[in-house]
């Protein structure tokens, strides 16, 4: 019996949001909670292995380190910080997945467990023509909605001022948005980075992403409720803020306004 823990990033850009140190973090946070749960004999050691650079579009034969799961057997664990951390293409992840069940190896994804106790062969099958269905109109409608963004953001295609604004849906934490239909713009609030300043400083220091939570909801309570944040999303804006930088250079020039 032999327990491996599965490490992969796709690109440089990607290591930087969620780094192999990360993910190797989490998985032995969930390897340590199953062993002093009894779940896994505590003779059994993990094995770390890497795969840098690697895209989840490879099979598994073709990565340097991924190959390595071809090789386990009946009764081994198999530990992931995130399944996409396989793939996010069901022809890869999704066969890769019922070999495991044939086998009788253990997938454990962190905060999810052993997902090959709670799928059958059947189920994935089932879920994998649904999931091809949904992944046609999924890229469909992100099709439509990448058009539609070119058009309201006023692109080479439609360069009106009139078509521009806000497109919809919830604004992230540390935004808000101002204004109605057209005319709306998301802007960000003038308290935003001064708090993710000091979310950054704080887990620097050593604080957990909980207490985090807790100490921002207190310090900036003069700020309003819209300060507040789970836990989760302190963890989010930690490990994504090169995502965030992203989300603002792509927002419409105007809409950069700090309130």
């Amino acid at each position: 019996m032999k327990a491996i823990g599965y490490i992969r990033v796709s690109s440089d850009s990607q290591a930087d949001n969620f780094s192999p140190q990360v993910q190797e973090e989490l998985i032995k946070v969930q390897f340590q909670s199953m062993i002093e749960e009894g779940d896994i004999p505590n003779y059994v050691s993990l094995e770390m292995i890497t795969d840098i650079s690697v895209s989840g579009s490879l099979e598994f034969a073709e990565r340097p380190a991924g190959r390595n799961l071809l090789s386990l057997d009946e009764g081994d664990y198999l530990f992931l910080s995130d399944t996409n951390r396989l793939s996010r293409q069901t022809r890869i992840s999704d066969p890769f997945q019922i070999e495991c069940i044939e086998k009788g190896i253990n997938i454990i994804v962190y905060n999810m467990g052993n997902i090959t106790q709670d799928i059958s062969y059947v189920d994935l099958l089932m879920n994998r023509v649904k999931t091809g269905v949904d992944e046609y109109f999924a890229r469909d409608l992100k099709d439509k909605c990448r058009r539609g963004k070119r058009k309201k953001r006023g692109s080479t295609y439609h360069s009106s001022e009139k078509e521009k604004g806000f497109l919809g849906g919830s604004a992230a934490w540390g935004y808000q948005v101002v204004g109605e239909k057209k005319q709306s713009k998301i802007v960000k609030h003038k308290w935003r980075d001064e708090v993710l300043n000091y979310i950054q400083t704080e887990y620097k220091s050593g604080k957990t992403y909980r207490s985090i939570s807790e100490s921002v909801k207190d310090k900036f309570k003069h700020y309003g409720p819209e300060v507040n944040l789970s836990y989760v999303t302190v963890r989010k804006l930690i490990m994504s803020e090169e995502q965030i930088e992203n989300f603002e250079n792509n927002l419409p020039i105007n809409n950069k306004v700090v309130l």
